[in-house]
């Protein structure tokens, strides 16, 4: 059962950040010549949220809080790698929410009216490193098991 809980959590790790570096890749190589291929890329990234990343932070905070009840004490909400982990699902989720969504819908439909995207975008691609770099110190925080 711990195993099948561990490659859980970590797959669903793999699909927030898998999505994250897949959307930061595309919009580098974004061809703004084609607005209706921009708009659609934009359009599809805001499904993202509900798709992949609430369901990804949903399992994670799942399968995360089961593997510390199991872990018999060993560990806790207490442990700094633990509540790093809840606070990026936290954070991740606003950021989804709040953030990515609204502005790649905004992205979409500035591209629809032909206007220039690329200051939508540039939000976009910082808040992508930053959610990024957010997820791969969780990884490592829970690798190390930081504070334990």
């Amino acid at each position: 059962m711990d195993e099948l809980l561990l490659t859980i959590h970590i797959a669903s790790a793999c699909a927030w950040l898998g999505a994250s570096i897949l959307q930061g890749l595309v919009m580098t190589n974004l061809d703004t010549k084609s607005p209706t291929a921009a708009s659609w890329w934009h359009t599809t990234t805001a499904g993202f949220t509900l798709k992949i990343y609430t369901p990804a932070a949903i399992l994670l905070a799942i399968t995360g809080m089961t593997m510390i009840v199991r872990s018999n004490d060993v560990y806790s909400m207490g442990n700094a790698f633990v509540s790093i982990g809840f606070v990026t699902i936290i954070i991740g989720a606003a950021m989804g929410v709040k953030f990515f969504a609204p502005q790649a819908r905004l992205a979409a439909e500035a591209y629809d009216k032909g206007a220039d995207a690329s200051a939508i975008e540039s939000k976009i691609k910082m808040g992508g490193t930053f959610d990024i770099v957010l997820m791969l110190v969780t990884i490592f925080a829970m690798i190390s098991k930081w504070g334990v």
